[in-house]
């Protein structure tokens, strides 16, 4: 798209004035700023009332700035960044949005294209975080420490995952106070040796010129200029000198957050047997959640026995959750959505994973069909019964009309294999987030199975995100219940973590683990 490109070339044209060096360690400071509140150097703050740049610019502005410094900026000469620099780039950046947004709108009127477009724009900004997700860090530190998967891991890294969360924090926690990170860094007192840490560093870190060379690769001068994908993302330190690659930096500490979980997987997600075997510890994972918030008195947690129909043995549902009021069916899948189908104009690539998720929802109906049946060792009460699909990661599915597109693809394999579409009308089904169902999970223990379903099911809520759902009606129940549901399993990881550090910092770590987040 020339026209795209003709806006694109006052952004170049002004970031090829400034040294690449100065304007990253800017990109640090604006991102500690917006952060974590960190005050910004004098030069880099901008006039009243943009001098506090929190609420007014977000993370994933400074992690798309970063990337076009990095293939704009030169690495010898230029002038410094400043606060004037950071208002340039921001108007720069604003010009081309609204260039792509009347080119795609103002003209054709295309009411379905903003909706499908808001898909893009949803997984561009809400991925980017600053702040500690426990539930995240417990969640991903199951799943990679299980007995199957957890060997994997250390074969390719060297390290098991409590020690790559622990230097994931440490690097974090660093990056909150200086944009540099020395790779060369003694960890023995934290019992990792010099041999392993620079394992880890590695897979965080590239130099200079090769992140601009796997920027360059993703790069698209037309809707999807702001979309693509971000190689900030797979390595987030630099080193700037080949000769010393000690030395790094980080143009934004919250792009070591998505390293945790996401980065992990795509690292091993080539090793024979991997998929199969992280699902299962992700399936593993529902269940024991379920199993330790819920009163057993109350609610009965059931895990899938294998069954046979003929010769044909079938898995069937991970898990059944049932108390007094109604039943969960709990489908677990792994699949994340991939960065294809992130895009503007992705259609071909979104419909073929809508189509992987409306397999697994019929897939969930089919075996319910099965227990319905008495073909399985699971039994139902009368009352109202709930699909609840599970995926690890969050599809983020906001958009009414990709919703509307899953739903249509649902019925429509339905209709192909000849199922009984009063299965649909009868038991409704949720795709939510492991996420959001460990908050579901929390609600339920306070107010029971139907009172929170069929409220996320009702005509006011129906087409909510389930987290905002909750966050609506169940925000108190949530806060008190989140204490409670990952309290034990925060301390098991800190006592782990800290077993072979010093007893000084045992103490310190000992007294901090009182004061959870």
């Amino acid at each position: 798209m020339q026209s795209m490109y003709d806006s694109y070339k006052p952004l170049r044209n002004s970031l090829q004035k400034i040294n690449v060096y100065s304007a990253l360690l800017a990109m640090w400071a604006y991102s500690a700023h917006i952060g974590y509140g960190k005050t910004l150097p004098p030069n880099l703050i901008l006039p009243r009332p943009f001098n506090d740049l929190r609420g007014r610019v977000f993370l994933w502005q400074i992690h798309l700035m970063s990337r076009e410094i990095i293939l704009n900026c030169p690495t010898a000469g230029g002038e410094a960044f400043t606060a004037r620099s950071m208002s340039q780039t921001l108007n720069h950046i604003n010009a081309i949005g609204e260039k792509i947004s009347k080119d795609r709108y103002d003209d054709k009127g295309d009411a379905d294209r903003v909706l499908r477009d808001l898909m893009a724009l949803i997984h561009q900004q809400a991925p980017h975080s600053s702040t500690l997700d426990v539930s995240r860090i417990l969640r991903y530190t199951r799943i990679f420490g299980d007995a199957a998967v957890g060997p994997i891991l250390e074969k390719n890294l060297g390290l098991n995952i409590i020690e790559c969360h622990f230097l994931i924090l440490h690097v974090i926690s660093t990056l909150k106070r200086t944009p540099w990170v020395n790779s060369s860094q003694k960890l023995d007192e934290f019992g990792i040796g010099i041999d392993r840490s620079k394992v880890f560093f590695n897979w965080l870190s590239r130099s200079l010129a090769d992140t601009r060379a796997s920027l360059s690769q993703n790069q698209a001068y037309d809707a999807n200029w702001a979309y693509t994908w971000n190689a900030l993302e797979e390595r987030p330190l630099i080193f700037l000198n080949d000769s010393n690659r000690s030395e790094m930096l980080c143009p934004s500490p919250a792009l070591l957050w998505q390293k945790i979980g996401g980065g992990l997987f795509f690292e091993l997600i080539k090793e024979a047997d991997f998929g199969n075997l992280y699902g299962s510890a992700f399936e593993e994972h529902v269940g024991e959640f379920a199993q330790r918030t819920l009163p057993p008195e109350r609610f009965a947690v059931q895990g899938e026995t294998e069954y046979w129909i003929g010769k044909n043995r079938k898995a069937g549902l991970d898990w059944l959750v049932k108390d007094d009021t109604a039943n969960i069916f709990i489908e677990c899948k792994t699949k994340r959505l991939r960065q294809g189908a992130k895009l503007v104009d992705a259609s071909v690539h979104l419909n073929i994973d809508l189509e992987v998720l409306a397999t697994a929802i019929v897939q969930g109906y089919k075996n319910i069909a099965d227990v319905i049946s008495h073909r399985t060792a699971w039994s139902l009460s009368s009352n109202p019964s709930f699909l609840a699909v599970t995926t690890l990661e969050d599809w983020l599915l906001f958009s009414p009309q990709i919703k509307m597109d899953l739903h249509v693809l649902v019925e429509e394999i339905f209709a192909r294999e000849n199922l009984d579409r009063d299965l649909l009308n009868r038991i409704p089904y949720v795709v939510i987030s492991c996420q959001e169902f460990e908050r579901m999970i929390i609600a339920i223990k306070s107010v029971g199975i139907f009172a929170v379903l069929d409220g996320k099911h009702s005509p006011e809520f129906k087409d909510w995100q389930m987290n905002e759902f909750l966050q609506k009606n169940y925000k108190e129940e949530i806060s008190r219940g989140f204490r409670e549901a990952y309290s034990a399993n925060w301390k098991d990881l800190m006592t782990k973590l800290s077993k072979n550090w010093r007893e000084d910092i045992q103490l310190k770590m000992e007294s901090a683990v009182d004061n959870l987040p």
